[in-house]
């Protein structure tokens, strides 16, 4: 795990690089990770990583949170469940292997507080709020109110704008949009 985000966060310094190419000993890695809501425990953001060593470059593929998946037991689930369902993000990683044909050599699952923290750790993410976001859940704790605008989010911003969707017409599509640009950013 730290060798992983020790790779993706400081742009393919050569120490990670080195820690990586030696712990595994090829020259592209493909990992999942699964960012847990903390108070219903559902996986809300899948995302596949592939880190290519020999180009120096990383690819994200995001899992909408509302996709159905064929689960070993022969029923269907939505994949933001599946992880508890199948019981880990480890089995999940080998549904989805079997399911789209490739191969996960690492998972990573976190909590928004342990995102939180990461975007604390780092100084920030500056990003364009498109809109006014405004959203309160009693029920999960959260309370989501930012303002429209260029800025410098911290991680309890940095979470209000990941999660917020229920201003967004297309619902959690425009919410995979809005992550999008918070990982380019």
């Amino acid at each position: 795990l730290f060798v992983s985000i020790c790779y993706i966060v400081f742009s393919f310094s050569n120490e990670c690089e080195t820690a990586l190419v030696n712990e595994t000993g090829k020259d592209n890695l493909a990992i999942l990770a699964a960012g847990k809501d903390n108070v219903s425990g559902l996986t809300d953001v899948l995302l596949l990583v592939n880190v290519n060593l020999a180009q120096g470059n990383v690819n994200i593929v995001q899992i909408p949170r509302d996709t159905f998946l064929n689960c070993p037991n022969g029923t269907k689930c939505k994949i933001n469940s599946a992880s508890h369902t199948l019981g880990g993000v480890d089995k999940l990683a080998d549904v989805l292997e079997n399911s789209l044909k490739i191969d996960i050599d690492h998972t990573v699952e976190f909590t928004l507080e342990t995102f939180s923290r990461f975007i604390d750790l780092i100084g920030g993410v500056d990003i364009n709020v498109p809109c006014d976001m405004d959203y309160d859940d009693p029920q999960q704790g959260l309370s989501i109110h930012l303002k429209a605008g260029n800025q410098l989010l911290y991680g309890r911003e940095a979470v209000q704008f990941v999660r917020y969707r229920s201003g967004y017409i297309q619902g959690d599509i425009a919410r995979i949009d809005a992550q999008k640009i918070f990982i380019a950013a």
